[in-house]
């Protein structure tokens, strides 16, 4: 009904009915060191995502699996960026509605039970959620940022990589090492492939 909205979008719960999340803030390098590095989750709980606003709000992004898109507001700004494919085009077109004066509203009464990751298993999703990261920064935030992240998670997984090929050499830890061990190294070739 308010027509400065471009996008609305709702609660968003797991399948338990617990709490999944339904919107997020714009990414800063700050925030993505703290969720690479799991230190977010340690000092906060649920960080970066334990949003949970009882009243309506005007927000950053919200998550696409519930999201409402107003007709006028895309023919202004454009649809979703191809090149991203899966992960991170979502907060690219919202970032892209806010850039152009509209608003993204977060309306909680409206709920939605998302079953989150099943598109890709958790070791090739690393992969595609680190290429969608580096996109939107290349897009939206400029060369200098976008050099930071990249290597910020090369640094991080490498430095994965040394515990993870530690873990290779417990014979009942060799069969996820394996798995962290490639999820990691496809990570580090995305970050020098998208310069």
């Amino acid at each position: 009904s308010d027509p400065k909205v471009g996008a609305a979008g709702g609660k968003l719960l797991n399948g338990d009915g617990s709490l999944q999340s339904g919107y997020s803030r714009f990414s800063t390098l700050r925030e993505e060191f703290l969720i690479a590095t799991a230190l977010g989750g340690v000092l906060w709980e649920a960080y970066p995502y334990g949003n949970d606003a009882e009243k309506p709000l005007d927000v950053d992004w919200l998550g696409s699996a519930c999201l409402l898109l107003r007709r006028s507001a895309l023919d202004q700004t454009g649809l979703l960026d191809e090149e991203y494919f899966i992960y991170g085009d979502e907060a690219d077109l919202q970032y892209r509605l806010r850039k152009s004066g509209w608003r993204v509203s977060y309306v909680p009464a409206c709920t939605t039970i998302h079953f989150g990751g099943r598109s890709l298993d958790r070791w090739r999703r690393r992969k595609m959620v680190y290429r969608g990261k580096m996109l939107f920064y290349r897009k939206n935030y400029g060369a200098g940022k976008t050099a930071v992240l990249r290597f910020m998670f090369a640094v991080l997984s490498l430095a994965k990589m040394v515990v993870w090929g530690t873990a290779f050499l417990v014979p009942a830890w060799r069969t996820r090492a394996k798995r962290e061990l490639a999820s990691n190294a496809d990570v580090i070739k995305v970050c020098w492939k998208l310069a």
